[in-house]
């Protein structure tokens, strides 16, 4: 059970750099898809969903951090 858990835990924290990666403000790969997210989603719907989506990875990557240390630990 713990191996699943730290295998999506490794998945989430990758989505988590990739989606952070896309944000706008800096550039980052938002920058070079910049064509591919202004047509799909506007220029303001895509930059909230990516804020949203960054918001919920974060809470998914701490939850489960915090799950797999009280199931590994030690009583």
């Amino acid at each position: 059970m713990i191996q699943f858990l730290i295998t999506i835990h490794t998945i989430i924290s990758i989505l988590l750099i990739i989606v952070v990666l896309m944000q706008s403000g800096q550039g980052g790969l938002n920058s070079m898809m910049s064509g591919t997210a202004n047509s799909m989603m506007g220029s303001t719907g895509a930059n909230d969903f990516i804020t949203k989506l960054t918001t919920g990875l974060g809470i998914a990557f701490i939850g489960l951090a915090m799950l797999i240390g009280a199931l590994s630990g030690e009583p």
